[in-house]
């Protein structure tokens, strides 16, 4: 049919485009600068092509379902992520591209290296990888989910295919493939969400907005955060008295957590640092930030679509399909929008889908490679030691420079493929995007961003400041619990609720319930203590690091105890 042909037509027009703009060895060879040049475009990136690139990058598939997904469960209060994230762009471009890019770096983590060392610094790579690993496989469960209820595929398939295609062009065309096809990606996008959202919001299935017993996505600040309703306990008499909670402490988490997740991101700092200079890299973001701010109200749209729809309207089928509230934005293009319109809309989501898994498995391999092996494992300097002893003879240096370049080649290609099948693997069976999402950013948020904010702006800062801030902040969040993964709370932050879980508000239903039989550990953490850490992590870092140099070069330590090398660095004599 000619819906079908014409979502055909969009899948081959972008695996042309991908194929076409993938031809990357004139670009990629053994030496250094042409690594760089495969991982940041030979810093040659215009400022619209950047900002396009960077806005079909963040607005991913995951990011359309969970928000459909919170605004359902929780209320568009919750919702904080598209506003949030148009913030952080804007203070990114001015708090890290500048400075990033002025000091032609080629990842986030050379401002680490450069104050703590490269094998320390290279430690962080540990958890970009597990970030973008849970981000990968929050968009494929994304796309799995939307795929499988309009188009009526398997999801596993949808999910394989789509991860195939994405990687595909990126291991072998870097950078330049990557953002050549984010062009082409958002423009679709946009579109296809721009058509989505008005045929949705007209649909005889979304209620009416006035506000209405049983309509939580309407919820007032005080009803949805301040004044929760508690649900009763499970066998409580139906004069068991109402009982509210107050969740702005974790309504003030997830707001930090969504407003510091992009300063930190490599995916980000990917279109900054190929940018043609650093004033271009700041507009860039400034014109990326006014790009976001337009899906981000798409996601809205499609958010409020699906959180007002009445799904028994459709029919008793439809209704058990929608139930769960991670099929929302497939159920608001299959039953909400005419075929056409939800081809197209799929199409979008599909795009966005590809256009952040380039960019993640691109970073992983531009961070595991670079910054571990190139430069924490030593790589760079066996390589530079080999040309030196090979001077003068073209024959063994060209060699030496063609194996070399086969084993970065082969590294960059494992690390992608790798993280899109453990990726994939997390996905297959359903979880929450949401879950995977707020797993992300949650130990990034203090051990990823103190310490690079603090490389950026702080001279001062060493390699005992960064362990001590880790070693403290992760202990303490690990303490404090996660129920997510079933991890019980030992440490109990002020207004520690016993007992109470936090839940969605879907069809009316309370958004806190109580457990029956909850253990000791068990209950909800009403402080808000991730945005602590994090604060935690910067006055450690700055603390530590400026003890530990006033005892090594005012002489109260000797020199000889500095195990972590903190007084031989160029920037610690530099500041000394």
């Amino acid at each position: 049919p000619a819906p079908e042909l014409a979502l055909a037509i969009v899948v081959i027009a972008v695996v042309v485009a991908v194929i076409f703009f993938g031809h990357s060895e004139r670009y990629y060879a053994a030496s250094s600068p042409s690594m760089r040049s495969f991982y940041l475009a030979g810093r040659d990136l215009s400022v619209p092509a950047g900002a396009c690139s960077l806005v079909a990058t963040l607005t991913s598939s995951g990011m359309i379902n969970s928000t459909a997904e919170v605004a359902r469960t929780e209320g568009l209060i919750w919702a904080l992520a598209p506003l949030m994230w148009t913030a952080s762009i804007w203070a990114g471009g001015y708090l890290c591209a500048y400075e990033a890019r002025r000091r032609k770096c080629v990842t986030a983590l050379d401002l680490l290296q450069a104050r703590v060392g490269a094998r320390l610094g290279a430690l962080h790579v540990v958890l970009y990888l597990f970030a973008n690993t849970l981000w990968v496989a929050a968009i494929l469960e994304a796309i799995g989910d939307t795929a499988s209820v309009v188009l009526g595929r398997d999801r596993a398939l949808c999910m394989a295919l789509a991860a195939c295609v994405a990687c595909g062009y990126t291991m072998t065309g870097g950078m330049r493939a990557v953002v050549c096809t984010d062009v082409l990606q958002a423009a679709v996008m946009v579109v296809g969400l721009a058509v989505v959202v008005p045929f949705a919001l007209s649909s005889p299935l979304a209620r009416p907005w006035a506000r209405e017993e049983g309509a939580p996505y309407l919820a007032s600040f005080p009803e949805a955060v301040t004044r929760a309703p508690v649900a009763p306990p499970p066998g409580a008499g139906p004069g068991t008295s109402a009982r509210t909670v107050n969740l702005l402490g974790p309504w003030l988490d997830r707001l930090v957590l969504a407003l510091c997740a992009q300063p930190v991101e490599q995916v980000y700092f990917q279109r900054v640092l190929a940018a043609r200079s650093p004033a271009d890299a700041r507009r860039m973001t400034a014109w990326a930030t006014a790009g976001f701010a337009l899906t981000a109200a798409l996601c809205y749209g499609v958010a409020a679509a699906g959180a007002q729809a009445d799904w028994a309207l459709a029919g008793p089928a439809a209704a058990r399909l929608c139930a769960p509230a991670g099929r929302t934005t497939g159920c608001v293009l299959a039953h909400m929008t005419p075929r056409p319109v939800a081809l197209l809309g799929t199409a979008a989501v599909l795009v966005a889908m590809m256009s952040s898994v380039d960019s993640a498995v691109l970073a992983c391999a531009t961070l595991l490679v670079w910054n571990g092996l190139w430069r924490g494992a030593g790589w760079r300097a066996e390589a530079d030691h080999v040309r030196r002893g090979l001077r003068g003879v073209g024959a063994g240096r060209d060699a030496v420079a063609h194996r070399l370049g086969a084993y970065l080649r082969l590294a960059n290609r494992l690390t992608m493929a790798l993280v899109a099948a453990v990726a994939l693997c997390i996905a297959v069976p359903r979880v929450s995007v949401v879950q995977l999402h707020y797993l992300k950013v949650d130990l990034p948020l203090f051990l990823l961003l103190p310490p690079l904010a603090c490389a950026a702006w702080s001279e001062g800062i060493n390699a005992y400041g960064v362990v001590t801030s880790a070693v403290v902040c992760t202990a303490l969040r690990l303490l404090s619990g996660e129920p997510s993964v079933g991890l019980p709370a030992a440490v109990r932050w002020p207004g520690f609720a016993p007992g109470l879980a936090q839940i969605g508000a879907g069809g009316g239903e309370p958004r806190v319930v109580t457990v029956p039989g909850a253990g000791p550990g068990e209950g909800l953490q009403l402080f808000p203590f991730r945005a602590a850490l994090c604060a935690l992590a910067f006055a450690l870092i700055l603390s530590v690091s400026e003890a530990t140099n006033h005892a090594f070069f005012g002489g109260w330590l000797p020199r000889q105890w500095d195990v972590l090398g903190a007084t031989r660095r160029p920037t610690a004599r530099a500041w000394a």
